[in-house]
């Protein structure tokens, strides 16, 4: 199944039936998610009525729960869910890498339709699989016309499927692919605040980077420190949850022009509908909650449909890329969220 994420940048105003309007963001870079276990950073660009992107880990592997993966899916699934997603006002998604390896099933997947594009990237559960993606190797995959991030890349020290230091060593070598080709870099990280936080410092000295902290559930000390370095955060339909007040209260404090929301479906999907497969459709949920908690009043998934985008493209116009389309407390203690 295809799921959704989207990458763009742009300054977002949502306006409603009643004419009120909200200005959501004005993204360094936006990224909405497409795929069996993946992310969507909704809140993007868009053209017209349209948000401008959803992605996914469309190439990520059945995980517990045996999910299909689009290599499996059958063309109805995946159209259905373009479908749903275009209803709901998603109009450009990113399906996310989590196997550099697998990188031609996605390439086949954004070239046989024209508003999904792709980021490239080995996720930090399958760094142990592939130690030896070189920098290089990165940056030439990334010239493919519709790769627009590179990524997923990160730690994840809950699972530690990886080894920690292999899983360090991807990253850096994620980090130097985005600092070369000045493509956002996709951020995992779970439960390695000080590492990421640290590494990243790091890697800034060396040069700046676009990155967006995607599916945000970590602590107001990470927020803080990669909001200072001009990093953007995504947060996902946890944000909606009864026991997220700490994980809310990190979502006020980001600065509008670096907010995205994003499924990472398929889990996570938001309240009213937690527990159900989640998929890109249902990200206006997660906006329309924070549109809410930032002030606006809240809107119907109905009207979210119609909600009225009108973007300043600009992280990922200057690729040309999104362009060729038609059309000081304590870490959130939030629920265990996906892979």
């Amino acid at each position: 199944m295809l799921w959704a994420s989207a990458i763009a940048v742009a300054e977002v105003t949502v306006r409603d039936d009643y004419g009120q309007t909200l200005r959501l963001a004005k993204p360094a870079q936006r990224i909405v998610s497409l795929a069996p276990h993946l992310t969507e950073l909704l809140f993007a660009a868009g053209a017209g009525s349209q948000v401008v992107g959803v992605s996914e880990h469309s190439d990520y592997p059945p995980a517990a729960k045996s999910l299909p993966r689009i290599a499996s899916a059958t063309r109805v699934d995946l159209e259905a869910v373009l479908e749903r997603a275009q209803a709901a006002g998603v109009g450009l998604m990113v399906t996310i890498s989590t196997r550099v390896r697998e990188f031609n099933e996605l390439r086949s997947l954004v070239d046989a339709h024209d508003n999904v594009f792709c980021s490239v990237g080995t996720h930090p559960h399958n760094a142990a699989e592939e130690p030896d993606i070189m920098v290089e190797e990165l940056v030439e995959l990334a010239r493919h016309p519709k790769v627009v991030a590179i990524g997923e890349a990160g730690l994840d020290y809950h699972y530690d499927n990886s080894p920690r230091d292999v899983q360090k060593k991807s990253f850096r070598t994620h980090i130097a692919a985005a600092r070369e080709t000045g493509l956002p870099l996709v951020i995992h990280a779970r439960d390695a605040d000080s590492d990421i936080a640290r590494m990243l410092e790091e890697e800034t000295k060396k040069g700046a980077f676009p990155f967006v902290l995607h599916c945000f559930t970590g602590g107001a000390d990470l927020a803080h420190r990669g909001l200072a370095l001009g990093g953007s955060i995504s947060f996902s339909g946890v944000v909606t949850f009864k026991n997220a007040e700490a994980l809310r209260d990190i979502a006020l404090a980001v600065p509008s022009d670096r907010l995205l929301v994003e499924t990472d479906a398929p889990y996570l999907a938001p309240e009213p509908l937690r527990g159900k497969t989640n998929e890109p459709a249902l990200v206006v949920h997660t906006a329309s909650r924070l549109a809410v908690l930032r002030g606006a009043r809240e809107r119907s998934p109905k009207r979210s449909r119609k909600a009225a985008v009108e973007p300043e493209r600009e992280h990922f116009a200057s690729s040309g890329r999104l362009g060729r389309t038609p059309a000081g407390r304590r870490p959130a203690k939030v629920e265990t969220r996906a892979p």
